[in-house]
């Protein structure tokens, strides 16, 4: 969406024009990209909609293996280890922050109904908890 932080700005500005008693709790998911599930990523691609589905076959072709990754030891140029990649995107994949908001969606919306009092907006992988103090603080410790 163009102008998403914008969007979440004003909204979350609007929401406490609306309850001023209410209070806004942001979680940054540590290591967010690199530790989400694939297989929850591609349950999701395969049931989308609006044409997400075609992508699955193109997305299951990068990210179906572990794939190993180079990495350089700085203080020994000539000494390489191999890393296995078996979560997560990949850094530098153009598809990354979609596909992250894709397999991030299910417990977001699951959150949402199961907590209706409360707000869930989020973009990449900072996600707001926006409601009543009290329960805001509950979810955030959850």
């Amino acid at each position: 969406m163009r102008g998403g932080c914008k969007a979440i700005i004003h909204g979350l500005r609007a929401t406490l024009d609306l309850h001023p008693d209410w209070v806004v709790l942001q979680v940054d998911i540590q290591n967010a990209f690199n530790t989400i599930s694939r297989e929850a990523l591609f349950c999701e691609l395969r049931a989308a909609t609006c044409s997400l589905d075609q992508l699955f076959p193109f997305v299951l072709s990068f990210y179906a293996c572990r794939l190993p990754l180079c990495f350089s030891h700085c203080s020994r140029e000539d000494e390489v280890s191999l890393l296995s990649s078996e979560l997560g995107t990949r850094q530098g994949d153009p598809l990354d922050g979609a596909l992250f908001a894709l397999a991030h969606l299910r417990a977001l919306r699951t959150t949402a109904s199961e907590h209706p009092l409360c707000l869930f907006p989020s973009l990449a992988d900072n996600t707001h908890i926006v409601g009543p103090p009290r329960l805001s603080c509950q979810l955030f410790i959850l």
